[in-house]
């Protein structure tokens, strides 16, 4: 198997960092593998590993293997979270400025198509937003707040919020 080694020093390890090679002969193999005997053959034969990336994840964030999901990137699990929730018109979805723009626009399409409000929490020079403020912005409508752990990374996770 052919080996890639950069000689790069890559620090831009929030947003996409250099994958190990072995990471890179791994998923190598397996799509040559896969164009070889067929996608579904393929993942039977390593049904087991894949299954074991889910109970790896759950471990990790003291989880339910079921309640893992593994997509392509943080704009696919975002888009796959927020259709998943039903929303009312009125309500309210709290993020703040450094949200990721493939975020904002579907926040932007549920306004316009649902009529949810979207309430923006600012972000100081340093891009951390207040949290007085984002207290201040929570109400009896607030179905979601979506924000952005690492800015512009990718690296996102969604706190859900219901009133009761």
């Amino acid at each position: 198997m052919t080996t890639i080694e950069s000689s790069k020093i890559h620090f831009n390890n929030a947003g996409s960092s250099l994958p190990p090679h072995e990471v890179v002969d791994t998923v190598i193999a397996y799509l040559k593998e896969e164009a070889a005997e067929g996608g579904y053959e393929t993942e039977a034969k390593y049904q087991q590993q894949l299954d074991n990336v889910y109970t790896s994840i759950a471990k990790f964030i003291n989880a339910k293997k079921e309640e893992i999901a593994v997509v392509e990137n943080a704009s696919a699990a975002c888009s796959l979270a927020f259709k998943g929730l039903s929303f009312q018109k009125g309500d309210v979805v709290i993020t703040d400025e450094t949200e990721y723009v493939t975020h904002l626009l579907g926040l932007l399409d549920y306004q316009k198509t649902h009529g949810i409000e979207v309430r923006m929490i600012p972000n100081d020079e340093q891009g951390n937003f207040s949290l007085a403020a984002l207290e201040a912005a929570i109400g009896p409508r607030t179905k979601l707040m979506a924000m952005t752990h690492i800015h512009r990374s990718g690296a996102f996770y969604v706190i859900l919020y219901e009133q009761v």
